[in-house]
């Protein structure tokens, strides 16, 4: 599931037409693409599928909260549509800024490092959630150690180190 599948035109939510299958196999994935500007909360960034699509479903969030519908995070990022705004131009290696058209409406400024790390580390925007797994809009180009050019990877810098994020995020839990 991803955030684009809350409310129908009809103003139903999605997921109520999914309840009998989804109680069936006790099981759903989903993303979440939060992005700084309208998703920020102290520093960090919220669980924006939680408050924007499935609050609308009291039986959905309740066996969310009461285990009897278990849940991953397939998919985790900042929102690319935001990012590639032409306020904003900024990719997960940017610093998200706390002033300007695009700016994170806590007043922080936001690194994708520090907004996974505390979405991670946060219990309070997990619900439960025992998968999070990064997904990156764009991988950046890096070189070995005599300066030949290598395949893209995310979770390498251009010269094949691992970044800080992708270090702390293989060793968290979940």
């Amino acid at each position: 599931m991803s955030e684009i599948f809350g409310l129908l035109d009809n103003g139903n939510n999605f997921y109520d037409y999914l309840e009998d299958m989804i109680s069936t196999y006790g099981l759903m994935t989903y993303h979440t693409y939060p992005a700084p500007n309208y998703d920020a909360a102290n520093g960090g960034v919220t669980n924006n599928s939680w408050n924007k699509e499935f609050s609308g479903s009291t039986w959905l969030t309740q066996g969310i909260n009461n285990g009897t519908i278990r849940t991953m995070i397939t998919e985790f990022g900042w929102n690319p549509g935001q990012m590639g705004l032409s306020i904003c131009n900024l990719n997960e290696y940017s610093q998200w800024p706390n002033t300007g058209a695009c700016a994170a409406n806590d007043g922080y400024v936001h690194t994708f490092e520090n907004d996974i790390n505390s979405f991670i580390t946060s219990p309070g925007q997990l619900h439960g959630a025992n998968v999070v797994a990064v997904w990156i809009e764009r991988g950046g180009p890096y070189k070995d150690g005599n300066g030949n050019r290598l395949p893209d990877a995310d979770g390498l810098d251009y010269y094949g180190n691992t970044r800080p994020w992708f270090h702390n995020y293989q060793f968290s839990s979940p």
